[in-house]
């Protein structure tokens, strides 16, 4: 199974991203369609056509691949907070960066996605995937944290200002 930093950080290049995508749909499907139970990784791996060795390069688990479009947006938000001119305040900035993620006409927020309203009401009742949920989501805002606090110029653990913002 590959690292920890393996998973947060997926491959390089077109291909990698490409198979994680994949992976992060077939794994939304199929827990949508037959409910996380009844769902296994081998399920998501035949679905996409690959082994369960790279799965595993991309996710610890099942959970992990389902809530993947929350992480991707996550860091698409967070890239484009870090691409505003350090010129702006944090709250121009972060608004700013949110305007983009709306509005890119090739990738769709994750919201406005087909399943994400199950998936949020599934995520409710079954506690592994609301827990992979939660943390995804405060990586994504710690990021967002680490991103104001370089932009103000303070330290993240002894400053509430980056987090405030």
């Amino acid at each position: 199974m590959g690292t920890e930093r393996e998973r947060r950080n997926p491959r390089r290049g077109p291909k990698g991203t490409r198979t994680r995508e994949a992976l992060g749909e077939a794994a939304l499907r199929l827990v949508l369609e037959r409910g996380p139970a009844a769902v296994s990784v081998e399920d998501v791996t035949d679905a996409v056509g690959v082994s369960r060795r790279t799965f595993s390069r991309y996710f610890a688990s099942k959970e992990e691949a389902v809530v993947d479009g929350v992480r991707a947006d996550c860091v698409r938000i967070n890239e484009a907070l870090a691409a505003r001119p350090e010129t702006e305040t944090p709250l121009t900035a972060y608004r700013a960066a949110l305007r983009v993620w709306l509005a890119d006409p090739v990738t769709p927020a994750w919201h406005r996605r087909d399943g994400v309203r199950e998936l949020l009401r599934l995520a409710e009742r079954e506690a592994p995937l609301r827990a992979v949920l939660r943390r995804v989501l405060l990586e994504g805002e710690a990021a967002s944290v680490r991103l104001v606090a370089r932009r103000l110029g303070a330290d993240p653990e002894r400053d509430l200002r980056p987090a405030v913002a």
